[in-house]
């Protein structure tokens, strides 16, 4: 049997603040990013499931929304204290955080900036 995909999009990372600095001003601003989480691997044939759907919005939830959602990127959050908070390092952050949790199964991150562009980072 192939192996299955399962998406979630986790639209519940809202106004996550970056700040810019220009010539003459330090201004913030936020983003309402949209998270895609990718699992793949074998169906475990005693659940029909790739990965529970519930345990991974709740890995979700506890690894990337409560330590993100309505944070100041470079003040709150130590992983972008040497980065820039770039939706492109954004969700390569995610995919290290998620990936030892979710074990041998393939990962793979989607962050929608806005409707128009996106990263992505991931094992396929």
């Amino acid at each position: 049997m192939p192996p299955t995909v399962y998406t979630i999009r986790h639209g519940a990372m809202k106004r996550i603040v970056k700040f810019l600095v220009s010539a003459t001003a330090l201004f913030f601003h936020g983003h309402n990013f949209e998270l895609e989480v990718r699992v793949r691997g074998e169906v475990d044939p005693n659940t029909g499931f790739v990965i529970d759907l519930g345990e991974l919005g709740g890995i979700i939830k506890e690894q990337v929304e409560d330590r993100f959602d309505h944070k100041n990127l470079n003040v709150d959050c130590p992983e972008f204290e040497n980065l820039l908070p770039s939706t492109e390092h954004l969700a390569k952050v995610i995919y290290d955080i998620l990936k030892p949790v979710i074990g041998d199964r393939k990962l793979h991150i989607t962050l929608f900036e806005t409707a128009k562009n996106g990263a992505e980072y991931g094992d396929w």
